[in-house]
């Protein structure tokens, strides 16, 4: 399903820029791409690296509850990948021109393109507003700050109105990007349950052309036909049903088991050597600490990499 796979919404925005100047606080005339440059520039990143892990800040993006990756970037104009691949027999026989250009497609003004993963229980526009709704509670400092420089962002005011800025502006998300299964899943595969649709189609044109006192070659044409229609709805249906939700693939879960598996490291190396034991009771004393089961229990903070283990 567009938008939407294994338990996640994958939102894609292309925000046209303003092409004009203004003036900034400081007097200074500049233009909107630039500025928005600047301020993704300055824009805090997830503590995700060693560098930014010492940093106070964290992405304005870890304050909204389900998030999963973010992205904000700037498309100024369309990559040129060459001309479009043709026959090279096909272009001698029709003799080609190949040294007129193709037409290039090109942006009438740069776009902020803003991609998020983020957890959803399905696809509908309920589920996009939520999520919309608490971006707007959590960082609608950040979005005014940055939207300011796109067309009709003025008439946003509140979460409605964000809301129908966020579906004018969106995109279909045709491949997302989700890396949750830790086994490979094999494709249902349903061809029983086309070959016995097919078969009922089959059955009803014989009944039909048995109760018809002069059958025609139409019947067959048709049953066929009908044959092939059902055979392909049936496949569109299940093709275009979205992935199942890998296990614990929603962010408390995948919080909390980073967190449980980092500080399962501290308490590997702080009781190597221990006695069959103390280690038992030490182990007891991880689990009562760390509630490994609870995904409301202590977990990693979101958009942060490292925790200390408590014994260092």
């Amino acid at each position: 399903m567009a938008n939407y796979d294994a338990g996640h919404y994958f939102l894609t925005m292309f925000t046209p820029v303003l092409t004009d100047g203004f003036v900034d606080v400081d007097g200074a005339r500049r233009s909107h791409v630039q500025s928005i440059r600047e301020k993704l520039m300055m824009m805090p990143t997830a503590r995700q690296d060693p560098p930014s892990e010492r940093s106070q800040f964290n992405s304005p993006f870890a304050r909204v509850p389900g998030t999963h990756f973010a992205r904000f970037f700037v498309v100024d104009q369309l990559r040129y990948n060459g001309r479009r691949p043709s026959n090279a027999i096909y272009d001698l026989v029709v003799r080609k021109n190949l040294t007129i250009p193709e037409k290039i497609d090109k942006l009438r003004s740069p776009y902020l393109v803003l991609c998020i993963d983020f957890d959803a229980a399905g696809g509908d526009d309920a589920c996009l507003r939520a999520y919309t709704d608490g971006m707007w509670d959590n960082m609608q400092d950040v979005l005014v700050d940055l939207f300011q420089h796109c067309r009709r962002f003025d008439q946003v005011t509140d979460r409605d109105s964000w809301f129908d800025y966020v579906k004018a502006c969106q995109i279909t998300t045709a491949m997302p990007f989700n890396d949750y299964w830790t086994e490979v899943q094999k494709p249902g595969t349903h061809g029983w349950q086309i070959l016995g649709a097919c078969g009922g189609v089959a059955a009803l044109g014989l009944m039909v052309a048995r109760s018809t006192a002069d059958p025609s070659w139409w019947i067959l044409v048709w049953s066929l036909l009908a044959m092939l229609a059902v055979a392909l709805a049936m496949i569109l249906w299940w093709g275009t049903r979205p992935f199942p939700k890998a296990p614990d693939s929603d962010l408390p879960s995948v919080l909390k088991a980073i967190y449980t598996q980092q500080m399962f490291v501290g308490f590997s190396i702080d009781n190597l050597g221990a006695d069959d034991q103390a280690l038992y009771d030490a182990f007891g004393e991880f689990v009562d600490r760390h509630r490994p089961s609870d995904v409301d229990a202590d977990r990693q903070p979101a958009g942060v990499l490292r925790s200390e283990w408590p014994g260092q």
